[in-house]
């Protein structure tokens, strides 16, 4: 039994990489992908690779690129401004590069979303109990009649959480105070998260942690955003470079690009 099913998933793959060789994976580049109407919006890089995702005959695709010299390059440029006009010159320029890498693989994802019967068992919790059995907060969005959508990630999936008040209710508890209390009235499927294009996560959804080359800067991201929404941000940004001298020059040019845009906004 085992070999058969091993044989099947081998054969699903071999046909997979047919179809790849045989049509191109109907994109040469990374731009290619991102302009077609099967680009599913979720794009990623990191110094090694860039990974779009579509979606084609209901399977989801994740296509990477290699990284090479010249984006590793511009991509690092992004990080030497604090005038916003030079930062977004910039931007743009490693961007309208990295749409022009070729596609290198595709893979088809094959990991699956919770079953219907374990968000049903969301229904009646709190957002915080949510949070607790593994969700992540991803957003927040208005339905029909005002209704309000939570939308929380799990592994490679999202899930939309209907709750039990109106989406004006619930920007006013957002801005205004504490809304963990709030209660899911139903949840459902949503799509696939933006961790779909994080090779540590494998087509199957197994997952690598060796290999988040994302957790260290989303970490030293998330400390930055609190030392600069607290009472003293000029004090807690040198606190937190002292206690992360090797981080030191990464954190001020984050903490200048921050404050110059936040300069401008207000201009």
């Amino acid at each position: 039994m085992i070999r058969k099913v091993l044989l099947a998933m081998l054969a699903l793959a071999l046909l997979i990489s047919i179809a790849f060789a045989e049509e191109g994976p109907a994109f040469a580049t990374i731009g290619d992908a991102m302009a077609s109407e099967e680009y599913t919006g979720i794009y990623m890089g990191d110094s090694q690779h860039v990974v779009v995702v579509v979606k084609l005959d209901d399977a989801y695709i994740r296509l990477v690129a290699d990284m090479d010299d010249k984006a590793r390059e511009l991509e690092e440029a992004t990080m030497g401004y604090t005038d916003i006009d030079a930062l977004e010159a910039a931007t743009k320029a490693y961007h309208d590069y990295v749409e022009t890498l070729p596609i290198a693989y595709g893979e088809e994802i094959t990991a699956q979303p919770k079953p219907q019967e374990e968000l049903d068992a969301l229904v009646g919790k709190t957002l915080l109990e949510v949070e607790e059995a593994g969700y992540e907060s991803s957003s927040s969005h208005m339905g029909e009649g005002d209704a309000a959508f939570y939308t929380v990630s799990c592994d490679m999936f999202e899930y939309d959480l209907l709750l039990d008040v109106t989406y004006t209710e619930y920007m006013e508890r957002s801005q205004n105070g504490y809304f963990g209390d709030l209660t899911v009235k139903s949840a459902g499927f949503s799509g696939l998260s933006r961790r779909a294009a994080e090779l540590r996560y494998h087509a199957d959804g197994t997952c690598d942690e060796e290999k988040n080359a994302w957790a260290e800067f989303n970490g030293i991201m998330d400390l930055i955003s609190e030392a600069m929404s607290g009472e003293n941000p000029e004090e807690a940004i040198r606190e937190l470079t002292e206690k992360m001298p090797e981080h030191a020059a990464e954190i001020m040019t984050l903490v200048n690009v921050f404050s110059a845009m936040s300069e401008q906004a207000e201009e």
